[in-house]
């Protein structure tokens, strides 16, 4: 994906730092592509993927208030992690590795 693309992502969510200031995705999409880029939520969501892997503190949340934010400061991003990658995603495949062990150690010895 091209960088300037991630650029026009950040340019964006300038605007939109701390969690009150959240953008919804569809919006942020919509801002994003009138800057001239015509990407999907797909490519959206890859590119905050990027993002986030090169260090910018972008959370997130879903639902009614939800979206798209710079965090404003560390316990934003904590909460984050916390609720929207722990809880949702680490937790439960760390029951599935356990259980499938378990099984594996169970049948195989």
């Amino acid at each position: 994906m091209p960088g300037d693309i991630h650029a026009r992502v950040l340019d964006v969510l300038g605007d939109h730092a701390g969690r009150l200031q959240a953008i919804a995705r569809k919006e942020l999409l919509h801002q994003v592509n009138k800057k001239g880029h015509r990407i999907n939520e797909r490519q959206l969501r890859m590119a905050i993927r990027d993002l986030r892997l090169d260090g910018e503190l972008i959370c997130s949340a879903p639902g009614y208030g939800g979206g798209y934010w710079l965090a404003e400061t560390k316990g934003e991003v904590e909460e984050f992690i916390q609720k929207e990658i722990t809880d949702k995603y680490i937790k439960p495949l760390a029951e599935v590795v356990w259980a499938l062990h378990c099984a594996m150690n169970e049948r195989f010895g």
